[in-house]
């Protein structure tokens, strides 16, 4: 596999820092959304700002799968290419149970694109980023 087409390993802080401020963002909602503090025009523009959001995090997540690692070698490749195959094997097992479920409840259960391409990505990052630490504390 061609190592040329990753980002360079600076951009992966960008994705973290990416993510760590839409989670900023959305728990302040969250918690200005309970108390009933958040102005009418932010429901007018509630739309647009979830897109925004959920694009946000999109890019930051794409940062972090796609850079380089300080040291790449074929192992780490490997290792992302197998959290890949889970991540998309995981998404498209929940896609199914969403579809057999909204049969079952007679209530269908919208599994938005965006939604579902972040899902996979969340996926992904995850259990490449589990699999990375767990084999650089077997080899440390």
């Amino acid at each position: 596999m061609n190592s040329s087409i990753y980002l360079p390993h600076k951009y992966e802080r960008i994705g973290w820092s990416l993510i760590l401020v839409h989670g900023i963002i959305l728990l302040i909602l969250a918690i200005l959304d309970v108390s009933g503090m958040l102005p009418e025009a932010y429901y007018d523009a509630g739309y647009f700002i979830r897109v925004l959001f959920r694009y946000s995090l999109m890019i930051g997540l794409v940062f972090i799968i796609c850079s380089k690692e300080k040291y790449e070698d074929e192992l780490i490749m490997q290792i992302r290419l197998k959290a890949f195959q889970q991540g998309l094997f995981i998404t498209v097992a929940l896609s199914l149970f969403m579809f057999i479920l909204t049969f079952l409840v007679r209530y269908p259960l919208v599994y938005e694109s965006a939604e579902g391409i972040n899902a996979t990505l969340i996926f992904i990052a995850v259990i490449y980023k589990f699999k990375l630490y767990k084999f650089k504390k077997e080899n440390d």
